[in-house]
């Protein structure tokens, strides 16, 4: 009877698991996430788009002047969720200065009391007003899940988008 050689079999078998790990990168590369960064890119707004793997799996869209930016938001998480499915972190770099970082610190109690209280179009007007009063163009629209913040200062720009639950009513246990 022969032996059987265990130092081969171990070589194969590593040699067998890099071979499928490595396919498996490509694919992921080739098929998926090369072709998402791409279609991003054509996003107007969007400068540049990197697919980060993880857990969990992040996508990070620098933008540069955009116009709406809910309208763009929503054309970026229509695009990842249905390449990735939608427990993807969508990760939103800008061109902030210092000034439109102070601005939107000063602002932000008036966004969450307003988005606390449900006084969702006073918040937006007064925000709007302050930041105005203040040399900055701002701009906060809502839908039925995020609240998205753009403050434009010249060539310098300000996004956030933050997820708010509208207050439904109903008994606390």
């Amino acid at each position: 009877m022969s032996r059987v050689r265990l130092v081969p079999i171990i070589f194969i078998a590593v040699i067998t698991l890099a071979i499928l790990f490595g396919g498996w990168q490509a694919y992921l590369h080739f098929n998926m996430i090369g072709p998402l960064e791409n279609h991003l890119s054509r996003i107007s707004g969007v400068r540049s788009a990197v697919v980060e793997s993880g857990q969990p799996t992040t996508v990070r869209i620098q933008l540069g002047d955009v116009d709406d930016l809910e309208t763009t938001y929503q054309k970026i998480y229509d695009q990842v969720s249905q390449s990735l499915g939608s427990s993807v972190s969508i990760s939103i770099e800008d061109t902030r200065d210092t000034r439109l970082v102070k601005e939107y610190q000063k602002l932000t109690p008036a966004l969450l009391e307003g988005v606390a209280k449900g006084n969702y179009t006073e918040m937006i007007a007064a925000v709007e007003k302050q930041a105005a009063e203040d040399g900055i163009q701002a701009a906060i629209t809502m839908d039925k899940t995020y609240v998205y913040v753009q403050m434009n200062d010249g060539k310098h720009h300000l996004y956030d988008v933050f997820k708010y639950t509208s207050r439904q009513g109903g008994a606390v246990s």
